[in-house]
């Protein structure tokens, strides 16, 4: 018969050879199981904030997505009610976000999603918010809203106005969207147009010079860049 008193110090050797063991698989840094999970919720910062061009598909992302690789293999996106267009990998302890396609900014400028990391074990760190700006690039130049403009003028008069032409860009920043100036191309011609795409003559017309004037005016977007150009038949 085996001694009680041997019995006892077996079951002693036998728990604290399981609670070094654990403290193993831990890591000796872990003093005990609340700074073992504690640690995992520190993994990521709170928030991070993205820029991507449109015609690329690497994100700049502010901070790094840094991690540590011994114990981080991955990393999750939170899909909620949208799907979100860009993935996550791992390369080098940092976190790499790429759009899976072209982005468009005159869709949607902003998106925002939750990360994770991803544990080696399988579990997931406290999420993280993920902030990306489309970064607009000029790829529209103005067009007019018609085709041409008609007027007519009485001759001897100078006008404060004699028409305004109008163009648009469909680009999604101020920059690329807005249109900043308007110029007639038609040279040696009596009229002036200002950035608002008002024309007026610089001096009386007469009927007898010339019965009607045809200029060629284009817009410009704030990046200069160039309409197509419009008649305009006074």
């Amino acid at each position: 018969m085996v001694p009680i008193k041997g019995i006892y110090l077996a079951l002693l050797v036998l728990v604290a050879s399981s609670s070094f063991t654990t403290n193993q698989v831990k890591g000796d840094k872990y003093e005990d199981e609340d700074d073992y999970y504690d640690s995992r919720e520190r993994v990521l910062e709170t928030s991070y904030h993205g820029l991507i061009k449109e015609n690329e598909t690497f994100v700049e992302i502010t901070p790094l997505i840094k991690v540590d690789e011994t114990k981080i293999c991955g990393f999750h996106i939170i899909k909620k009610n949208k799907e979100i267009p860009f993935q996550i990998e791992l390369v080098n302890e940092l976190g790499i976000l790429k759009a899976k396609k072209s982005l468009n900014c005159e869709k949607r400028k902003n998106y925002k999603f939750d990360i994770t990391a991803v544990f080696c074990d399988g579990s997931h760190s406290k999420s993280a918010s993920v902030h990306i700006s489309v970064i607009d690039i000029n790829e529209y130049s103005p067009t007019f809203l018609q085709p041409s403009y008609v007027t007519e003028v009485d001759e001897g008069r100078l006008y404060q106005e004699i028409i305004r032409v109008e163009a648009t860009d469909k680009d999604c920043t101020p920059l690329f969207g807005d249109v900043c100036k308007y110029e007639i191309l038609t040279s040696d011609q009596p009229f002036t147009i200002d950035n608002e795409g008002s024309i007026r003559n610089t001096e009386p017309l007469s009927h007898k010079a010339s019965h009607n004037h045809i200029l060629s005016v284009v817009a410009y977007d704030c990046a200069m860049k160039q309409s197509a150009p419009v008649m305009v038949n006074i």
